[in-house]
């Protein structure tokens, strides 16, 4: 592998992917986000079982609750999602003796973990992408229709939110003995940074959960993508500075 070794080793990671139905199922879950969110909201009043004694009040379901349970599962399954994913780049590869034979060729470790990224985060952008466009289109069908600009807009946040979990475990990938440890330590993480900001209101802003908080109102036009720039320039500092250290770390790291 010469100059082309990034290359390769994206292809390596994409067959990957494919061969372990990796990239399908993660297709399928953001495609069962789109369409469950809008159809469990619009029959909702009906799920909920109703009886003589007991009378349970529901509003009219709106587009913005579809918007929120769309939103909700990304920030639920969506997170966990990303750990599994980030979880196994380097621990795992590290634990079934494929990382040595791959290092062998001269191929730099830097590359190695740039084509994790590439190949996660894309597959993670072009998922979202599809999810948000079936939610639009079946919440159209089942509700309204409303303009398609802010669903567009919100898919920015709400993919910033995905790549930071998914660079908090690539991180912990690198440094924990096993693909558990770092799912562990991942999930741990992005725990306290979606909690503590949200403690105190001076920095909620700035948090990764106020990314998806605004991405719903940016769905269905109430906001615009100015809302959380200061949370997005948080999440793309925070992405940075976690790939150049596990860049770093691995490097200087026994195999």
């Amino acid at each position: 592998m010469k100059r082309s070794s990034l290359q390769a080793l994206v292809r390596r990671d994409i067959k990957e992917e494919v061969r372990t139905y990796r990239l399908w199922v993660t297709l399928a879950i953001f495609l069962v986000f789109g369409i469950t969110a809008p159809l469990i909201m619009k029959n909702l009043p009906k799920l909920i079982p109703q009886t003589e004694m007991i009378t349970v009040i529901v509003s009219e379901p709106t587009v913005g609750d579809a918007a929120s349970q769309f939103f909700d599962y990304l920030l639920q399954m969506g997170m966990l999602l990303m750990i599994l994913l980030g979880m196994g780049c380097v621990a795992g590869e590290r634990a079934q003796g494929v990382l040595p034979l791959v290092l062998s060729k001269p191929v730099k470790r830097r590359e190695f973990l740039e084509s994790k990224v590439l190949v996660n985060g894309g597959m993670t952008a072009i998922a979202l992408a599809l999810g948000a466009a079936v939610f639009y289109g079946y919440t159209v069908l089942v509700f309204e229709y409303f303009s398609p600009v802010g669903v567009l807009q919100s898919i920015i946040p709400a993919a910033l939110f995905l790549l930071l979990v998914l660079a908090i475990t690539i991180f912990w990938s690198v440094l924990a003995p096993s693909s558990i440890a770092a799912a562990g330590l991942a999930f741990l993480s992005a725990i306290i940074i979606l909690v503590v900001p949200s403690l105190f209101p001076a920095i909620k802003r700035y948090g990764p959960s106020y990314l998806l908080e605004s991405s719903k109102a940016i769905a269905i036009g109430e906001k615009g993508l100015a809302d959380p720039l200061a949370a997005m320039l948080v999440a793309t500092g925070l992405i940075i500075i976690l790939l150049i250290a596990a860049v770093y770390l691995f490097e200087s790291r026994d195999i």
